[in-house]
């Protein structure tokens, strides 16, 4: 690059632009030198709770903190919900045994305000504000108190300089929102009790994920039993019940293509020097601009005070109408020089440029050069197999579950990799997703779907926080996330509830649904190996008055469903498809729209996280999110919407699914040490299929680990919490050869390990 002067008369066009225009501010640019993803680590479909998974879960922990100068007591996690799940997953767990001081000074420091004052109604919030450029009052935090806010004001370009107002004496936590400033700025570590951050900012990484980084203090608050808040907790939220995600562990399923695009990042990160090398980085970004606007008279920085302007959401105004300010941000976003600069929707108007590392500031200089061109013109006028044949696809695990066939690589094709999920390219894209998911479904025209963030997990803990309570309840659990489902309904929303259960392999009594219930349900047991056979026993639309609301993330795309008889539809894209995690989806029926306008009406009376706040969020199913969502992910979900088309839509993907099931029953017919954990063939499962051997414990986990050192079999131990025995995943992305394999390798390492070896024994 030629650094240009920023000066000049005349309005001639720059003839160079930036190589990347990507200066949003969330997600952010990707770091210098980011190339197609190829699965470095070997881990995509693999499960997430595998020691190669865990350990990288660790590594990206370990690195974070090792790189940010954390002191050597403090830890940190993964967690659901970028870092708007972190923030709320803090606020909702430790709240409450004090008075709380919240300093707010943009838009989502007012959001944690909103979520103490009016959802979590704590008795005592000390509101301390001011308008956009400016802080608030920071000396009075009372150090008994516990304190919120954020360190950097991504939508209002102001961060706090320093940690001088924070007492070393305090008693109460702080918890600090520091998703646009780690990596970027300094941050006193030793005042600061909880931090947190999305990877979505400085680093380029992708959205969906948020890290909490906790001090000893904190951690102490979260153990104490005196201290726990008395509310409905949602489970992505229970860090009290999971604080093993400070060793690796996640609260729910994550996508490993974005944790390995977040250790690569780290990567980039020690190349360029590590965290200062990061912060001189931001630095010289920030630097070409203050140099611009001290040469213009017609920009300014919205912070009037230089001391606390933010280095990465750099906000200025510009001396024009609005009109203007908008043909000038179209301008440069058409001319492919800066995307998503605008500022934030309830922002003053003017533009936003993100400095963070990741930028060139070679590409700062070119895309000031164009900015003011801009103000210029506008403002101026993817054979039978014995055993010496392996899968070409090990990956049998039910969760994450294999990529389709053909996967290789990630590419951008329609380069929306660090671009606003607001732009209107991301947001067709979403909205392409969700319509391309219906048509594929065959759903009734007047359903709707939308994305919500935290997989499965979080669509239906979103369903039910929103939508139930305002009539009795039926839940049927028979396997590990149904009688979740019917934990958080009973014991956490405290709903009266009739509770229908089975021990695994069985199937409860479902025609003890009301018509005048609301039912809760799972259509595939996916540690249980238990399916619904069909939707006869669910009351006829005409006479049932309570909604419908069925956990089909197993079974979607593979089995035949009766969508039209079910209200609320969810499921994560990891699973049938081979999707990503950490995206659930909702489908909603006329029937649910009408319960979500009378609950947006008359609010249920319960305080409801904002990441699960569906009656505030229903433009969701106009292609808006509720938080950031990672267009890696939602790209690669396009992708196999696409793959699923070109296999012959919905019949074809149920073909494959129950051709694969198909080899697997054949093998359990012709070998006696091996049985469904099903015993009615009617409701077996044709995606997870639970099997049980004629084998030890110590057996069967010598047959595992053959099966995984022989790379025959992945991720195929029973659930947890189900009886031991193998799960073995036979949805549309696995090839039917590929299980025929396998199932002879099992065959082999039964002989060896479990017939001869006793033999041999003897002998």
């Amino acid at each position: 690059y030629q650094r240009r002067v920023h000066g000049g008369g005349g309005h001639m066009k720059p003839t160079l632009k930036p190589k990347n225009a990507c200066f949003g501010s969330g997600p952010c640019s990707k770091p210098p030198g980011f190339r197609p993803y190829t699965d470095p680590f070997g881990i995509l479909g693999r499960s997430h709770r595998h020691p190669k998974c865990k350990k990288l879960l660790q590594k990206a922990m370990a690195d974070t903190l090792r790189i940010l100068g954390c002191p050597p007591n403090y830890r940190a996690g993964i967690v659901p919900g970028s870092d708007t799940g972190a923030v709320e997953m803090i606020m909702w767990s430790v709240l409450g045994s004090r008075p709380v001081d919240c300093f707010h000074f943009e838009s989502f420091g007012k959001g944690w305000n909103t979520d103490l004052v009016k959802h979590l109604k704590l008795p005592q919030v000390n509101s301390y504000s001011c308008p956009f450029g400016q802080l608030p009052d920071l000396s009075k935090a009372n150090p008994d108190h516990d304190v919120v806010f954020t360190w950097n004001g991504t939508t209002s370009g102001v961060r706090i300089p320093n940690g001088d107002w924070i007492s070393d004496q305090r008693a109460g936590l702080t918890i600090c929102d520091a998703t646009s400033a780690v990596f970027a700025m300094e941050l006193p570590w030793e005042k600061l009790d909880v931090v947190t951050f999305s990877w979505q900012k400085v680093l380029g990484g992708e959205a969906a994920h948020g890290t909490v980084i906790l001090s000893p203090r904190a951690i102490d608050r979260i153990k104490k039993e005196a201290d726990r808040p008395e509310r409905p907790l949602p489970k992505i939220f229970r860090i009290r019940d999971n604080l093993d995600l400070l060793d690796g562990n996640v609260i729910n399923t994550v996508s490993m293509m974005c944790v390995s695009d977040y250790l690569l990042a780290l990567q980039w990160v020690e190349s360029v020097g590590g965290l200062h090398g990061l912060i001189r980085r931001t630095d010289a970004n920030f630097a070409a601009i203050e140099a611009f606007v001290k040469q213009y008279d017609w920009i300014q920085f919205l912070a009037k005070e230089p001391q606390i302007r933010s280095p990465t959401s750099v906000c200025l105004t510009m001396s024009t109408d609005r009109q203007k300010v908008q043909a000038i941000i179209k301008l440069l976003d058409e001319e492919n020089v800066a995307h998503d600069i605008a500022s934030y929707r309830d922002a003053p108007p003017g533009i936003r440029i993100w400095c963070g590392a990741t930028v060139n500031s070679d590409d700062i200089d070119c895309m000031l050069n164009w900015l003011r061109y801009a103000y210029l013109v506008v403002a101026d006028g993817r054979p039978a197999f014995p055993p010496n044949l392996k899968p070409t696809n090990p990956n049998f695990s039910s969760g994450p579950c294999q990529k389709r066939p053909g996967f290789a690589e990630f590419q951008d094709v329609h380069s929306v990799l660090g671009r606003s999920h607001r732009h209107r390219l991301c947001k067709n894209r979403i909205v392409k997703a969700m319509k391309d998911s219906l048509a594929l479904l065959n759903a009734p025209s007047c359903y709707q779907a939308g994305i919500v963030p935290a997989s499965d997990t979080g669509a239906m803990e979103m369903i039910m926080w929103s939508l139930l309570g305002p009539k009795p309840v039926d839940v049927f659990g028979w396997e590990s996330f149904s009688n979740q489902w019917v934990s958080d309904i009973t014991k956490y929303l405290k709903i009266k509830a009739n509770v229908y259960k089975a021990p695994f392999g069985q199937l409860p009594d479902l025609s003890q649904a009301k018509p005048d219930h609301d039912i809760v349900f799972a259509w595939n047991g996916t540690t249980s190996g238990v399916r619904v056979p069909n939707g006869d026993w669910i009351p006829d639309e005409r006479t049932r008055t309570g909604l419908v609301i069925c956990d089909a993330t197993s079974a979607l795309f593979a089995m035949d469903l009766p969508i039209h008889k079910m209200d609320v539809i969810t499921y994560s894209w990891q699973k049938v498809l081979g999707g990503e995690a950490a995206h659930g989806t909702i489908i909603l029926s006329p029937r649910a729209l009408e319960r979500l306008a009378a609950v947006a009406k008359e609010p249920i009376p319960r305080p409801i996280p904002k990441i699960l706040r569906l009656a505030e969020n229903l433009d969701l199913l106009q292609g808006n999110v509720i938080n950031t969502v990672s267009m890696m992910c939602i790209e690669d979900y396009l992708h196999c919407l696409k793959w699923a088309n070109s296999v012959g839509g919905l019949r074809g993907l149920v073909d494959r699914t129950n051709r694969n099931y198909g080899v697997v029953e054949q093998f359990v017919k012709e070998n006696d040490w091996i049985q469904f954990l099903a015993k009615d063939p009617t409701y077996r499962s044709t995606t997870s299929v639970c099997l049980t051997l004629k084998a030890t414990p110590a057996q069967l986990k010598q047959i595992l680990k053959a099966l995984e050192d022989e790379q025959a079999a992945y991720d195929i131990g029973a659930y947890r919490d189900a009886p031991p025995g193998i799960r073995v995943w036979c949805g549309a992305t696995v090839d039917s050869e590929d299980v025929r394999a396998m199932l002879q390798w099992l065959a082999h390492f039964y002989k060896t390990i479990v017939v001869d070896a006793p033999t041999k024994s003897k002998l």
